[in-house]
């Protein structure tokens, strides 16, 4: 396990957010490519448009007024020139490497001024054409399990666990919907991870947080829950709107990262309890700093701060997921 120096922190609370982005990823990496030959392809699409948290973030988060902002080292320590991007993360996400194997209620409204944007350059029908054919990816409800149902009081005054999940999937649902409208046909939406394994969940929820470092099943089964949920009612809407040329499908984030987390040392990973920045039980964004300390090898480690996966987790999640990938869109 980890031996660096531990700072003191505090715990946070984080104000949840969506980000809108057109992705056109151009920094590079040796240490993690995906495999280079590129399958002929049935389907190809205009864009990947990109709504979701800050596991998906790829900078936005610095044009947003917030503290909790990634733009400085260590964050994109292992870009070339250690350029920090606004990834939460030591390099590229699984977004990322989605990018380089397909050719290439507040959110939508940064959606509608995006597809404002896009029809004085290239026209109504052109814009119209371009959003029918571009790829949309919604990652959400990490941060509204830890953070507004679990951290802060208010929705477990309000909600049981059982009724936040379906509070959750509805609004998701409405959001889902209002892309559809706004003429989204191509929609994965990423399932929940194993949250009680996250280190700042296990810092701040285990009564062993120091001695005994293991996931909290509970906190994981509310996340499994709620994915087995999620995954049925993206089933209904896709059956509803598959004749009108509609693609909506899940995509399992839990096993994959659940599967690392547990057999580690199979993926070639030395710590997964507490992430490379920091102690590695709190730090995430400007708690992990220039000034904090940094793991000398981020490929041994699971987590690159205290919630956020290292670019080579995120590598080995994307390679699971390439052939469900590939099998729903139309790679062969």
């Amino acid at each position: 396990m980890r031996s660096h120096q531990t700072h003191s922190s505090s715990a946070l609370s984080f104000i949840f957010f969506f980000f809108l982005l057109f992705i056109s990823f151009s920094l590079s990496t040796s240490k993690l490519e995906p495999s280079k030959h590129k399958p002929t392809r049935k389907q190809s699409f205009s864009s990947i448009l990109v709504f979701g948290d800050s596991t998906v973030d790829p900078g936005n988060n610095n044009f947003i007024n917030t503290i909790f902002k990634c733009n400085f080292p260590p964050y994109g320590i292992d870009f070339k020139n250690k350029i920090p991007t606004g990834r939460f993360c030591n390099g590229r996400l699984v977004t990322d490497f989605i990018e380089r194997v397909i050719d290439i209620p507040s959110q939508l409204e940064y959606f509608r001024e995006y597809k404002r944007k896009l029809e004085k350059k290239m026209g109504k029908d052109k814009m119209e054409k371009h959003i029918g054919e571009a790829l949309f990816c919604v990652s959400a409800g990490t941060n509204d399990f830890v953070i507004n149902y679990f951290l802060l009081p208010i929705r477990r005054k309000t909600f049981t666990i059982e009724a936040y999940q379906q509070f959750v999937i509805s609004n998701l649902k409405q959001f889902i919907q209002g892309l559809w409208k706004e003429g989204a046909r191509n929609i994965i939406v990423a399932g929940v991870p194993p949250i009680g394994c996250l280190p700042i969940v296990i810092t701040l929820f285990s009564s062993e947080a120091l001695t005994n470092r293991r996931c909290i099943d509970w906190f994981s089964d509310v996340a499994k829950n709620y994915n087995i949920l999620l995954q049925k009612e993206l089933g209904f809407m896709q059956m509803n709107l598959a004749h009108l040329g509609s693609k909506i499908f899940y995509f399992d984030i839990y096993n994959p990262l659940s599967e690392i987390i547990h057999d580690y040392q199979k993926f070639g990973f030395e710590e997964v309890s507490s992430g490379c920045c920091g102690s590695g039980y709190l730090e995430t964004s400007f708690l992990c700093n220039p000034k904090s300390y940094v793991c000398p090898n981020t490929s041994a480690y699971v987590f690159f701060d205290s919630i956020h996966p290292s670019e080579k987790t995120y590598f080995n999640i994307f390679r699971t997921l390439r052939p469900v990938y590939d099998s729903i869109f139309g790679c062969i």
